[in-house]
């Protein structure tokens, strides 16, 4: 069996020839733990994003009438002084007439869809994490239980998917991960009822009588009566679990199960569950005084005071940059859920059609590639409502987020701007906190020994700590891996350590910090295989991870001790039992 393993190990790192270094899923190097804002590497990237968009507002005619707020924060921030903010107030808003006249961090906008997150984040909060996230709706809510009883009893209904959603199957989680196949709305922005019939005709489509024409959605949002009068006839999108479908009645009405499941209304358990103990100051789930906000034209073409009643889980809320950056923080910093709880809703739970792009709950799910193959996700949510757009993203990868809320009187401009302005954050700010993190790393370099034993590690142009030369008790670790992993020669092998995200404190005050090693056959790896294709491409790392255990303890398993004054002083490859001290400072950089 041992040899079956290894073998497949050495055939899977051969045949990936194609992505050639293979890293884990994840981080390469912990997150910087020094001031990012004395950082130099990061001062250089603000310098650069607010040139460039200096730049582009002073010669852009379409972006500068917008009114817009950046923050970047990280988990050792707050609101008062976050990571980095840009501020911006288009001429429009300088002369406002109503709401504020310069933005700040305390200025209010509507965040839109971006309320979704508050809606999970109360459910994993009040409703026991995550644990019913496979229980049926229809559970915790009486209407949808109705329904399914009616359906049973049509025979008609009950063989028909494509005019009636079998509300029997939808869960919990579908639900909150737009996987529920459901009708996006019901009523909401339905042009039956928004253009007049002489238009609709002119436009090619059939007159309705007043059954067909929905009830509610258009002046007046549609209460719990409304929505469950029109959902019985909305069609579904998909079967269940077969492909995302952006819904916003998903939203209301998990808002109504979570009602049922604490006895409490859904404004009350915001306010109790975030943002009380959150201490957020300018968010609501009404509107606010106008005197807060930023209001582009009037209060009602700008739809500041629209109250969209009972849809608020799913597009209602209020906030500022400084209150959406604490709700980002906070996820991050695990201040309301455990750190299991918050890994698990950090995470895709679908494919689109677009490989750089996967959903969560509610997460849209950015995938980008760095240079040394490992891939990066942004866990984000955006948001639009006609005068405003907004986005919060996290990368837990580097315990930052960034949050922009925007506000003007063309929509489509104000729209456009919060991906715009994001995709800019990220080509300049990611990469550098890629680089920051790998220089911070330089500290866990250097050679280590103790006896006839030693390690020695550097940081080159590849991902990870590279392992340059390993003895143990006068025997070279590298031709023992090279045995163990079936290589030709020993020059054909890699060994990588990644941060594993594994650590913890001792009572001395160091903090024992855990890597884990890709062993790397790498012969041939710049010859193409036959038939080359996804399966000799793909980055196995993940299925070859402790393949060589010793005595219970993996080969790849590596741990660093970091002193209260942040040295690294040791190191224990752990399959071995020797903890080798650190005793050179000086990094062997190639």
């Amino acid at each position: 069996m041992r040899n079956l393993i290894l073998s497949y190990a050495s055939v899977l790192f051969t045949t990936a020839s194609a992505v050639n270094y293979c890293p884990f899923y994840g981080p390469e190097y912990p997150p910087v733990t020094t001031q990012l804002h004395e950082n130099e590497i990061f001062k250089a990237a603000v310098n650069t994003f607010t040139t460039t968009l200096d730049t582009a507002l002073a010669t852009d005619q379409s972006i500068n009438t917008t009114s817009f707020a950046i923050q970047l924060f990280s988990t050792e921030d707050s609101a008062s002084d976050p990571l980095f903010a840009y501020y911006y107030t288009s001429p429009a808003t300088r002369n406002a007439s109503v709401g504020v006249t310069s933005i700040t961090g305390d200025t209010v906008f509507r965040v839109a869809s971006v309320s979704k997150i508050w809606t999970v984040y109360l459910w994993l909060i009040k409703a026991g994490g995550d644990k019913l996230f496979n229980e049926p709706i229809i559970k915790y809510v009486p209407e949808l239980r109705d329904m399914v009883h009616q359906q049973r009893r049509n025979k008609t209904q009950q063989a028909n998917n494509v005019d009636f959603a079998k509300w029997a199957d939808v869960t919990i989680g579908e639900l909150a991960g737009q996987m529920a196949g459901i009708s996006r709305d019901y009523g909401f922005t339905d042009i039956a009822h928004s253009l007049p019939p002489a238009t609709l005709q002119a436009l090619g489509f059939p007159l309705l009588d007043k059954a067909q024409t929905p009830i509610c959605g258009a002046s007046t949002p549609c209460n719990r009566t409304g929505l469950f009068h029109g959902l019985p006839n909305s069609h579904p999108i998909f079967p269940t679990s077969h492909s995302p479908a952006y819904s916003n009645a998903a939203f209301q009405i998990l808002a109504y199960a979570l009602e049922k499941i604490t006895h409490k209304p859904f404004e009350d358990l915001l306010s109790e569950a975030i943002i009380e103990p959150l201490g957020l100051t300018k968010s609501s789930y009404s509107a606010p005084e106008s005197k807060y906000g930023v209001i582009p034209g009037t209060e009602a073409s700008s739809f500041w005071s629209f109250d969209v009643g009972e849809e608020t889980p799913a597009g209602g809320i209020y906030s500022s940059p400084n209150d959406l950056s604490t709700v980002g923080r906070s996820i991050l910093s695990n201040t309301l859920l455990s750190p299991a709880l918050t890994r698990r809703w950090l995470k895709p739970i679908s494919h689109t059609s677009s490989l750089d792009f996967a959903a969560g709950r509610p997460w849209e799910i950015f995938s980008f590639k760095r240079a040394s193959s490992r891939t990066i996700d942004l866990f984000t949510k955006t948001g639009d409502l006609v005068s405003y757009a907004a986005l919060l993203a996290l990368s837990p990868d580097h315990n930052i987020g960034f949050s922009v809320l925007s506000a003007g009187e063309n929509s489509t401009i104000v729209t456009n701007s919060v991906p715009s302005l994001s995709n800019l954050i990220t080509k300049i700010f990611i990469p550098a906190l890629e680089e920051a993190a790998k220089q911070e790393a330089k500290k866990y370099t250097g050679t280590y020994a103790t006896g006839s034993s030693s390690l020695t590690l550097a940081i080159d142009e590849n991902p990870g700590l590279a392992v340059k030369s390993w003895t143990n008790n006068g025997v070279n670790m590298l031709q023992t891996v090279k045995t163990l992993y079936q290589a030709a020669n020993v020059d054909d092998i890699s060994v990588r350590l990644y941060y594993s995200e594994l650590e913890y404190s001792a009572k001395s005050g160091s903090r024992f910090v855990g890597f884990r090693a890709v062993i790397q056959n790498l012969a041939g790896r710049d010859v193409s295989a036959p038939f080359d294709g996804i399966f000799s491409q793909a980055c196995v790392s993940w299925e070859v991870i402790n393949a060589v255990p010793y005595g219970n303890v993996g080969l790849d398993e590596f741990l660093f001790e970091v002193n209260r004054d942040g040295d690294v002083v040791s190191i224990q490859p752990r399959a071995l039992r020797v903890t080798l001290k650190r005793n050179s400072t000086i990094s062997p950089d190639l």
